[in-house]
């Protein structure tokens, strides 16, 4: 019998500091991604109200590179979604690298890091995916949608990268991010300047062929009150889930919540989640044991 978790354990794997909830090393471990700016506190209402169900699932929260306790790249990386996949990847083989069997894997992404989750199950196989008031597949309400991503926010983030237009626009963008956009004031303005980064990378035409790609179950939720991302853009992606039978999976769409549907909604996320892994688990299983 596999031995349990006695605690919530933070470690650090190639730089990226990651949040190892309580549970049995043998439960599927549900690795969750924040957005920008973010980190794994984000969660801390989600993990809570699992770990009050007693449920039979094992969590993984990331301080993303630039995030939270983890450090930009220091070889000056830029976050691209491939890249910052492969730093949750890093995490999750520190959590998973001295269990035999290795558990089943999902991947839960909120906002931007619903980009990054659909990036990394691109790239290795998932028992599943849940994303939380994602990016979509084309530019939202706070990126001014995409006439105003292409002229505007996209080329504004990429001058920001430069330091003589980091010094004269930088304050115009913080006043952006924290009094328009809503953004925590707390957030310093070194973490602001890696969101700019991270906005200038988005590449919606990729995460809508990452989704397209995809053939693991999949829950979506999102809040029809969310200012940043109106429900027409969510819908979007919805379509796109909902065209492939394999991407199956609980569609919860609630009337408010707004974007951080994680901390609004988390009891009932909780219990959706913990109900839909068993049977993701359930269904893995049977496939395994009618394979040998």
């Amino acid at each position: 019998m596999a031995a349990a978790a006695a605690a919530v354990v933070r470690r650090t794997a190639c730089g990226v500091r990651y949040s190892l909830g309580a549970g049995a090393t043998s439960s599927p471990l549900l690795a969750l991604v924040h957005g920008a700016p973010g980190s794994s506190r984000d969660f801390r209402h989600l993990t809570d109200a699992i770990e009050r169900l007693g449920a039979p699932l094992r969590t993984l929260s990331v301080d993303l590179p630039g995030h939270g306790e983890s450090p930009p790249f220091p070889d000056g990386r830029e976050p691209t979604q491939p890249e910052m996949a492969s730093a949750l990847w890093r995490a999750v083989e520190a959590a998973t690298a001295d269990l035999s069997p290795p558990p089943p894997v999902l991947l839960l992404g909120h906002s931007i890091g619903g980009h990054t989750v659909l990036s990394a199950a691109a790239r290795r196989p998932v028992a599943g995916v849940v994303l939380l008031a994602p990016v979509n597949v084309t530019p939202h309400r706070a990126l001014l949608n995409d006439t105003g991503f292409r002229w505007i926010v996209r080329p504004l983030c990429l001058l920001l990268g430069r330091p003589p237009w980091k010094a004269a626009l930088g304050g115009l963008a913080e006043a952006w991010f924290k009094r328009v956009l809503g953004f925590p004031r707390g957030v310093s303005r070194a973490e602001l300047e890696w969101v700019h980064r991270r906005v200038a990378w988005l590449d919606f035409a990729a995460a809508e062929a990452d989704a397209r790609a995809l053939r693991a179950p999949v829950l979506h939720a999102f809040a029809r009150d969310d200012a940043l991302i109106q429900p027409g853009k969510a819908m979007e992606l919805r379509r796109v889930l909902d065209a492939c039978a394999a991407r199956d999976g609980p569609r919860l769409d609630w009337p408010s919540g707004g974007h951080n549907v994680q901390k609004t909604r988390a009891q009932e996320l909780a219990t959706a989640l913990t109900e839909w892994v068993a049977r993701v688990a359930a269904a893995g299983e049977r496939t395994s044991a009618s394979a040998s």
